[in-house]
């Protein structure tokens, strides 16, 4: 039987319970402490524990129908239908109850091996997830957090094209178009589609979606092995976002097909230390005695079966060190060293995500608020007020800088928070975090009944004493920490860093700014404690706040070792916004001799957009006029290469915040469907005239679901040229193309050379084309379009009259289509060249004649332009824009 809690007085006296009884209404205060009770220990076996309450099964079927099979509601009117019908309800009764119900939980029950282990592991951990889901503790994180929050999610399932291109080069030089044409018909776009018709729309195609459903469809329709990466900006919500998924499954509404769906937080100590799987399932049942046997007897099933009942969420990879990343368990189950059929599902920051990209079924990007979220969130955090939201909103209107700050939720939750409390709002990040950080001190020490601190201060300088000694070490602490890649810190490592903070009450926890996690080890014999800024931007400010107090030889040296790390790049933001720039380290480090700014930030484009972000953090506009007209002169065509989301957050910002107007060519490579997001947010925002000659979205893994952006830049910017080669099916949305058919459109050039185009989104260009009069080189070399985009090719051609050069090779087109092109090249006068598949010698001439033919008739009909179709040559990507 269950020895009874502790606790359970707290919760409820006997002499509570009969005070209530004779209250007509007690079930409506005694409901709440029962039903928090029930559901957090034993929520799992409701139907058992009602039976035991004498109510019948049949009841207890309505009531599971009528909840729709959720467990929280099930327990909630579970219990209010006991008593209200048992007139006799009591504490004891319920007690009593829940002992007679045969929890797998209670200590009698017998461990027995295999699937019977598993179960009763299973039971614990849906308990574990079915309590509170809040990221950080309500009492330390005051703002109104959102519940059930789903972020906006990009999906894309990898799909490598290398072998079938170099397949298609082969099988085209040598002529074997029917060969050709099979591979690409049996080369699959997508992973085996299920039968049921959501998860068969999840797999059709790259796309932004909110279904948790669909970004589990790998796991979901059984194959259990599949590798899911979640990646995001520090505060996006990734660990939201794998709480919702574990919760889900302990509701039952999710992941079914897995026995057991383990939540492992990669920052935790304990989780680096495990040095086996069964060390990491102990974690799981710490407070069970039976722990090592039924951990032991897990481990051994997981292991013999290879981990199919098994899917495992892995939180933070980018928190988890450098040395355990390559030597450690959850190495050696990322390598499928260990349980190699498992389902895995990884989340991280885009910077530590590299080596997974490759390996990855499917590669979410979680992209924050949408519009319509935040404006929702507002309303919901504000209680509707009417006033308040169109107060908050103008100000986001007004504030573009702050408003793309806050599609990230962190963000938007610190901004309604000081909203809420009274505090002037911010004129930029640096600003807001200093707010939040100071009024956060303040609420905790008062809350503490600590009078050290007052709500008027606002600069951690002002701090008294002893609070500015301890706010200075854990700054120093701050700076080391970013370093050295460390955001979790021991016991230890704080007494170490602070000596005096347990002397004053309420700093252990950095007045509210950490937050005190406590270890209990799986054996039960001892505790300890973990700290954690409980953001990220916190320990960036602290670590800014130290520079700016360093001695000036200190603080240069920093400025000289790290200042163009990307990391930092939030840092030195908040840094110089401290400072104003006007420390003597850094006029130091920022000016050449003449007193102009050293020509290594401008020659160096992402050194420029550093600084000038720092600048524009801390107000200068002057300084960012300057460096806005160095950087014009300098970088016309801006090659960018592998570009970080803080980097291009930098790019966006110089682009839209420009005193000048902007003409440039702008050449991205690696950006991702996420960075194409910050970079179409940014320019939607701009307050200048941007023409953009030039875009370069070369290699850059962009998927169909981001061809709506591509089309709105091309379009707001004026792009001439718009070179897309080598983004896998970034063509196959119909939306792309409505840019050739806007009446503002200017874009003369379009290169998609291996894109995986199909003859289905052929058509869609094609069809766009008959009504484009600007469009004049175009370039769907090395694609799958066949012989079934022809017809649409040859009526483009008929109608369109301004296209100069179109290039179609290595495409499984025949010898009939080509010749189907060729006739419709009869009525069109403009077309000058024309590169077609390798054929046979034979054939070429055949084409070659029929071209002779076609100049002929132009001639004829007093055209100037002559046609000249060609089949070899160099093959030279830019060919075509000679």
């Amino acid at each position: 039987r269950m020895d009874r809690p502790q606790n359970i007085d707290e919760i409820v006296t006997p002499e509570q319970f009969k005070r209530d009884e004779a209250n007509k209404e007690r079930n409506v205060p005694l409901l709440k402490d029962l039903y928090r009770y029930l559901i957090s220990e034993c929520a799992t076996r409701w139907k058992a524990i009602g039976n035991q309450l004498g109510l019948s099964p049949g009841k207890l079927d309505i009531i599971e129908q009528n909840c729709h099979y959720k467990i929280e509601s099930c327990c909630y009117e579970m219990l209010k239908k006991w008593l209200q019908v048992d007139t006799t309800a009591s504490w004891e009764k319920l007690y009593t109850a829940i002992n007679l119900s045969t929890l797998p939980n209670s200590a009698s029950t017998p461990l027995t091996k295999g699937d019977d282990a598993i179960s009763l592991l299973s039971e614990k951990v849906q308990v574990l997830n079915l309590r509170k889901r809040n990221i950080v503790d309500e009492e330390i994180w005051p703002p109104f957090q959102p519940k059930h929050f789903t972020p906006l999610l990009l999906m894309h399932y990898k799909y490598h094209s290398l072998k079938r291109t170099i397949a298609m080069t082969e099988l085209t030089q040598k002529g074997n178009i029917d060969d050709l044409a099979s591979i690409t018909q049996n080369c699959p776009t997508s992973l085996e589609v299920p039968k049921d018709k959501k998860l068969e729309e999840a797999l059709k195609a790259s796309k932004t979606t909110k279904e948790l459903i669909e970004i589990l469809a790998p796991l979901e329709k059984g194959d259990c092995s599949s590798f899911i990466l979640i990646k995001g900006a520090p505060g996006i919500g990734k660990s939201v976002l794998l709480k919702e998924i574990a919760h889900k499954w302990s509701m039952k509404e999710l992941l079914q097909n897995f026995k057991l769906v383990l939540l492992v937080c990669l920052r935790d100590p304990e989780v680096q230390q495990a040095e086996s799987f069964g060390d990491l399932l102990k974690l799981f049942c710490k407070r069970d005695e039976r722990a090592p046997k039924m951990a032991h007897d897990c481990s051994s099933f997981l292991h013999d079966s290879g981990g199919k009942d098994l899917a495992l969420l892995l939180d933070g990879f980018d928190e988890f060190p450098d040395d355990l990343r390559k030597v450690s368990l959850i190495a050696d189950i990322l390598a499928r060293d260990v349980l190699p059929d498992c389902g895995i599902v990884l989340s991280s920051r885009p910077h530590a995500t590299e080596s997974f990209q490759s390996n990855a079924t499917l590669i979410v990007d979680i992209l924050g608020f949408t519009e319509d979220e935040r404006k929702h969130y507002i309303e919901q955090a504000l209680e509707k007020d009417s006033q308040n939201f169109k107060e908050l909103t103008l100000y986001l209107d007004n504030h573009s800088h702050i408003s793309s700050l806050c599609f990230v939720p962190f963000n938007m939750v610190v901004l309604l928070y000081l909203y809420t409390e009274g505090v002037s709002l911010p004129k930029n990040s640096t600003e807001m975090y200093n707010h939040f950080i100071c009024h956060t001190m303040c609420r905790y020490l008062t809350r503490s009944g600590n009078t050290l601190m007052n709500t008027s201060i606002t600069n951690l300088n002002d701090l008294p004493e002893p609070c500015n000694m301890i706010i200075k070490q854990l700054s120093e602490l701050s700076l080391w920490a970013l370093n050295h890649n460390k955001l979790i810190f021991s016991y230890d490592e704080i007494k170490k860093a602070c000596p005096d903070i347990e002397r004053i009450p309420g700093a252990l926890n950095g007045f509210g700014l950490m937050q005190v996690v406590k270890h209990v080890n799986a054996s039960l014999t001892g505790k300890t404690m973990t700290f954690n800024f409980l953001h990220l931007s916190i320990q960036e400010f602290l670590a800014a706040h130290h520079i700016a107090n360093l001695p000036s030889d200190k603080e240069l040296q920093i400025l000289e070792v790290n200042f163009h790390i990307p990391n930092f790049l939030n840092v030195f933001a908040i840094y110089v916004a401290l400072t104003k720039g006007q420390t003597s380290a850094f006029t130091q480090f920022l000016y050449d001799k003449s007193g102009s700014v050293s020509f290594r930030f401008v020659t160096i484009l992402t050194r420029s957009l550093y600084l000038y972000w720092c600048f524009y953090e801390a107000g200068d506009m002057k300084k960012c006029e300057d460096l806005a007209k160095a950087n014009l002169y300098v970088h016309k065509k801006l090659n960018i290469y592998n570009m970080l989301p803080s980097e291009l957050e930098c790019l966006t910002l110089f682009l839209t915040t420009s005193p000048h107007k902007v003409w440039l060519e702008l050449r991205l490579t690696y950006i991702q469907d996420y960075g194409l997001w910050i970079l179409h947010r940014g320019l939607s925002k701009a307050n200048v005239d941007i023409t953009i000659k030039e875009l370069w979205l070369v290699r850059c893994n962009l998927t169909s679901s981001v061809s709506n952006l591509i089309s709105d830049i091309a379009i707001c910017c004026r792009v001439k040229k718009l070179v897309l080669d080598f983004n896998d099916a970034v063509g196959e949305n119909e939306q792309l193309y409505s840019m050739l058919t806007h009446p503002s459109t200017e874009v003369e050039a379009l290169s998609m050379y291996d894109t995986d185009l199909s003859s289905k989104a052929a058509g869609y260009l094609f069809a766009a084309l008959t009504q484009n009069s600007v469009l004049k080189t175009l370039g769907i070399g090395c694609n799958n379009i066949t012989d079934e985009a022809c017809p649409a090719i040859a009526d483009a051609l008929k109608q369109n009259n301004t296209l100069l050069r179109l290039w179609i090779r290595f495409n499984p087109i025949s010898v009939k289509a080509a010749e189907l092109i060729l006739q419709a090249l009869q009525s069109n006068d403009t077309l000058e060249w024309l590169k077609l598949p390798e054929y046979s010698n034979d054939i070429k001439e055949s084409i070659r004649a029929k071209m002779v033919t076609i100049n002929r008739a132009r001639k004829g009909r007093g055209s100037q332009a002559k046609l000249f179709v060609d089949f070899d040559g160099r093959e030279d990507l830019c060919t075509y824009w000679k």
